[in-house]
């Protein structure tokens, strides 16, 4: 058992970061503490309850704080990230911080702004510069998104530990779809202009107008932007060759057992933003611990973590690019099973577990944990 004492927090939330950054820490043995204002909200977040807990939230969080040698800000929760400061200041402990993305990027990205000089705006870019300027060890999926948010705020890194680990996904089933003419092309995610899907439902579009066998699958999450999706397929007559779901899911293994044989290619990422140009999206790694080709437009992130020779396809962010990227890839299936095989050597080889962990203790271990 490790006697160091580490304070994690924040929600638990993103795409598998944090539940295995925690199984890392407690694998290690170290002495855990959690705290997270979810835990005293009300039934149906009553504001006027949330408002009477804050101070009970804030005096548990602050003893717990006063125990530990770290706190630990887990990924996708900025808004704790003053919180984790104030201990710092009044007890001197250390922070680490997983950004995992940038709040005011991702503002930017889904236009959460009137405009720049916005009071939000102001307040996600004064948290992101925080976070960067005030943590003893920031954690980031890529260099080049980091490099990024640091200019994009004009925040400064000489005070901080800099460490980059990687998207990490858990070991999932290898896919074996069949040798059907019908080529079954599966995309998943959340409906954020990021992915640029309208582009992706257009170059099927193209590609029925060209009389080819093909089906899209489109697994996302529940929404406001659900049926606008469902209503675009509806109104370019695609229903015969485009489904749009939300039913099926990694967590209920439905979208697995789907993926593991109606799958022959896997679509990443097509959006025009600058967040879109910058980032690797983890449907690219889903699909690489599966062992299914994908293709996706060339991003920074990508170039910095990624053969993209040879690991996977790259195409333009247009509808026209991408139908032809896609049926070149229908048309050389062999070629395509070589490039899936590679893609899941990398996937062992940087987004795995096992190199997850490796990464995480490396940083525990410099702060002296």
């Amino acid at each position: 058992m490790n006697n160091k004492k580490i304070l994690l927090l924040g929600k638990v939330c993103g795409a598998y970061r944090a539940q295995n950054l925690i199984k890392t820490i407690l694998d290690q043995g170290y002495n855990v503490s959690y705290s997270s204002f979810q835990y005293y909200r009300g039934v149906n977040n009553v504001k006027l309850f949330d408002i009477l807990m804050m101070p009970f939230f804030v005096i548990c969080t602050l003893i717990k704080s006063l125990w530990a040698d770290c706190i630990l800000v887990l990924p996708m929760n900025h808004k704790y990230f003053l919180m984790a400061y104030l201990s710092k200041v009044l007890f001197g402990r250390k922070i680490i911080t997983d950004m995992y993305i940038s709040l005011y990027d991702t503002g930017l990205d889904r236009g959460w702004y009137r405009d720049e000089n916005s009071i939000k705006a102001k307040y996600h870019k004064f948290i992101d510069k925080m976070m960067i300027e005030h943590s003893d060890a920031l954690i980031s999926l890529s260099q080049f998104e980091l490099d990024y948010v640091v200019e994009l705020v004009g925040a400064q890194t000489n005070k901080v530990s800099l460490y980059t680990i990687p998207l990490c996904v858990d070991i999932k089933p290898i896919a074996f779809p069949s040798s059907s003419s019908l080529f079954r092309v599966c995309w998943w995610g959340t409906f954020i202009p990021l992915h640029g899907l309208e582009k992706i439902i257009e170059a099927i579009n193209i590609l029925k107008q060209q009389k080819m066998a093909i089906q899209l699958d489109i697994f996302g999450t529940p929404g406001p932007l659900v049926q606008y999706y469902k209503d675009l397929v509806i109104h370019k007559e695609l229903t015969d060759c485009i489904s749009v779901t939300t039913e099926k899911t990694f967590s209920n293994n439905q979208l697995t057992v789907h993926l593991q044989s109606k799958c022959d290619l896997a679509l990443g990422n097509f959006g025009d933003s600058a967040k879109a140009k910058t980032v690797l999206v983890n449907k690219v790694v889903d699909a690489f611990a599966m062992g299914i080709p994908v293709l996706t437009m060339r991003t920074l992130a990508l170039d910095e973590l990624i053969d993209s020779q040879n690991e996977l396809f790259i195409s333009e962010a247009t509808s026209e690019a991408i139908a032809k990227s896609i049926r070149q890839i229908a048309n050389d299936r062999e070629n395509a099973k070589k490039i899936a095989r590679a893609g899941h050597l990398r996937y062992r080889e940087t987004f795995s577990y096992d190199v997850f962990k490796i990464r995480v203790e490396k940083v525990l271990h410099d702060c002296g944990l």
